[in-house]
């Protein structure tokens, strides 16, 4: 799932028009290796885990 969730998010971040908005906006789009991008996957979700339990983050309903 990580391999194939990688392939799609590096094939539009080469993408001429994402690309431009990215760095438009301030980013810079890397593409990443399978491994990199679960590293990097997996310290975002345990770091905005983290805030959402320390500010006790509550889901809104519709």
């Amino acid at each position: 799932m990580v391999e194939r969730i990688n392939a799609v998010l590096n094939a539009t971040r080469t993408a001429s028009p994402v690309a431009h908005t990215l760095r438009e906006r301030g980013f810079e789009p890397l593409a990443l290796s399978p491994g990199a991008f679960a590293t990097m996957l997996e310290a975002e979700i345990a770091r905005w885990s983290q805030a959402i339990r320390k500010y006790n983050v509550k889901q809104q309903s519709n």
